[in-house]
């Protein structure tokens, strides 16, 4: 019968030393390593500033070890809204530079030409009183004074305002 209860207990025990004896093992270890890697940065740290202090003075300091890995990293928010506000923006401006303005302004004036040609009765006369009698395609008079009126394929919108 003794040897129902001692048997346990001596397994208790063996299992209960290993255990002891294994954490002891891994703890010396994991300091004697610790050590070690305290020791070796500072050897390297030493020897960073020792070449850095000999690179400085010719004027190119560099980094005796660069990282070997670099963690890509991420755009914030606010650059990830420049970007897209910038993508738009560059959409925006190549689809107004391929509109064709000159077909779009006779558009817009033959429509407005309509609009008061069926309010007024006498549409000429209120047109021409509108417009000045000037039309899209009139040359703009030539003023000895204004450079920009002497280029080409300058025309008239009205009050010194001209389009080319």
């Amino acid at each position: 019968m003794a040897a129902y209860v001692l048997a346990p207990i001596a397994g208790a025990f063996v299992a209960t030393s290993l255990i002891y004896s294994m954490r002891h093992k891994v703890r010396t270890d994991t300091q004697a390593f610790v050590t070690a890697l305290q020791q070796s940065r500072a050897v390297l740290d030493n020897l960073d500033e020792e070449l850095s202090a000999g690179s400085e003075a010719s004027g190119n300091r560099q980094k005796v070890f660069p990282p070997s890995y670099v963690r890509p990293t991420r755009p914030t928010l606010a650059e990830e809204m420049k970007a897209r506000w910038n993508e738009h923006l560059t959409g925006f401006i190549k689809q107004t530079s391929e509109i064709e303005w000159d077909s779009v302004f006779r558009n817009a004036y033959n429509k407005v030409k309509g609009v008061v040609e069926e309010v007024a009765p006498s549409s000429e006369s209120a047109f021409s009183q509108i417009s000045g009698g000037a039309t899209l395609r009139d040359p703009v008079p030539k003023a000895p004074g204004d450079p920009r009126l002497l280029q080409p394929n300058t025309y008239y919108l009205g009050q010194g305002t001209s389009l080319r």
